[in-house]
């Protein structure tokens, strides 16, 4: 027969069932316990965790052990791990009995004062579950150092949802590293075989002497991932702040993505004019993409990077960490793939003599409602859809063209030198448009409708700022 205490929760039911008073002996499957406090079954909101707060289970005077000096309970307390109840019986070797709680008295949780004189209280031993060092206490300590169950909880939470973050992360991290390894393996096929290969082919005459528009600056980009920024992200992959200076750091590197896209649409160009000679190409090296499945992976990449960082610093930021130096990177690697993909659309460009890059950068560009003419009656215009270009230095309208061997690109159409730039705001009856006038020609002007009221100050902010003190800006009231 089993001598050890009994369960709390079978020996309360049978206690409520059987009032008595306090410090009575009470019989229970044939053993003896001391009634410590009036039960009362209830859910314990100090402590977090369900009891038969009002009792303490001794073993009854009468039972073959002696009653013990110390007592080992299980505590839930954040802090520490919940362990078996032991017992030490006064030197005698300890066993494992079943598993008992320590509770205050219900006079105590009605305000009575108790005697405590003559009371020795169980000493409870708990296990520090980061240390595995054990400490012991008593019940009024742990009244003294248990958190509020509020606090347990935002503190659990805290560290699930910290420990979620660095777990979500370690994959986005992982899958930058893989990625990244890919794409120099993909720029190193078309570096080392399509290059090589094709100057061992008989090329036709059109063809001749425009491989270097086909592959742009490729094999630059090869060498700068290759040599700097894999190492890099080999290095730092499991250290986001890191990561995130790497891209800061190559911020200029980065920006061969605009050159690339910039000649992009001429490559493309080149490429399905002579589709039959790049496919027998594709055979010889052996390889299973197409040749255009390959020069479009540089434009996917730079486009992936905001994607993966977006994701790393979210993450970041949910575990509590610092993110400032990817904040830093979220902004190159936002202004890198807008003027790459700005500049791609610049290469669509088709009849305009001056190479472009001598006119600035471009500030921005869209397909807008543009309407050109040289009566200002407001019912005699007819806008169409072009393209509409901002430079520093010139502003551009395009026509919109589709060509089977091409594809889309803009036909030059006009065009104004920013510094000979006048900007009308306001429009009757347009609260969207705005209207742009040359000081050398002033027979012809052009009224240009956005979609919104934010695109139009978009628009016009940017004209203004880019107007050098020659310029003329002459606010007026078009009817």
């Amino acid at each position: 027969m089993s001598h050890g205490l009994m369960e709390p929760t079978e020996l309360s039911s049978s206690l409520s069932e059987t009032p008595g008073d306090i410090g009575q002996e009470t019989c229970f499957k044939g053993r003896r316990i001391i009634r410590m406090s009036n039960v009362k079954k209830r859910r314990s909101e100090d402590d977090g965790y369900t009891s038969d707060s009002s009792l303490i289970f001794y073993r009854g005077p009468n039972h073959p052990h002696p009653l013990p000096q110390k007592l080992e309970v299980p505590v839930k307390l954040s802090n520490f791990s919940l362990s078996e109840s032991k017992i030490d019986t006064m030197g005698q070797s300890r066993s494992k009995p079943d598993r008992i709680a320590s509770k205050r008295s219900s006079s105590e949780e009605n305000g009575t004062p108790q005697n405590n004189n003559n009371v020795t209280r169980p000493t409870i031993i708990i296990q520090d579950a980061m240390t595995g060092k054990e400490i012991e206490t008593t019940s009024n300590d742990l009244q003294e150092t248990t958190e509020s169950p509020a606090e347990s909880e935002s503190s659990n939470l805290n560290s699930e949802e910290i420990v979620n973050a660095r777990y979500k992360r370690s994959f986005v991290l992982q899958e930058l590293l893989e990625t990244e390894q890919n794409y120099v393996l993909d720029l190193d096929i078309i570096v080392h075989s399509y290059m090589e290969e094709i100057k061992n082919i008989d090329l036709p005459e059109g063809l001749k002497g425009k491989e270097k528009i086909v592959f742009g600056n490729i094999r630059a980009i090869l060498a700068f991932h290759r040599d700097k920024f894999l190492p890099g992200v080999q290095q730092f992959h499991d250290n986001p702040q890191e990561l995130g200076a790497l891209f800061t750091k190559y911020e200029k590197q980065l920006r061969l993505y605009i050159t690339y896209c910039e000649n992009k649409p001429r490559s493309e160009y080149i490429v399905t004019e002579f589709m039959s000679t790049f496919r027998k190409l594709s055979q010889q090296v052996n390889r299973k993409f197409q040749i255009q499945d390959l020069l479009i992976k540089p434009i996917q990449r730079i486009m992936k990077y905001q994607l993966l960082l977006k994701d790393i610093l979210k993450y970041t930021e949910r575990a509590h960490e610092p993110v400032i130096s990817l904040h830093k990177a979220m902004d190159v690697m936002h202004a890198v793939p807008q003027a790459a993909n700005n500049m791609m659309e610049v290469g669509r460009i088709d009849g305009f003599e001056v190479k472009l890059a001598v006119h600035g950068t471009i500030l921005l560009q869209d397909t807008l409602h543009v309407a050109e003419f040289k009566i200002k009656k407001s019912e005699d215009r007819k806008y169409k859809l072009r393209r509409v270009f901002l430079f520093e230095q010139i502003f551009l309208i395009c026509d919109l063209c589709e060509s089977p061997t091409m594809g889309h690109y803009y036909k030059h159409r006009n065009s104004i030198k920013v510094s000979e730039l006048r900007l009308v705001e306001t429009v009757h009856q347009e609260p969207f448009s705005f209207v742009l006038s040359s000081t050398r020609n002033a027979n012809i002007d052009m009224y240009i409708q956005t979609r919104t009221a934010e695109v139009k100050e978009e628009w016009t902010r940017a004209i203004l700022e880019m107007q050098t003190l020659t310029c003329i800006y002459k606010p007026a009231q078009l009817k």
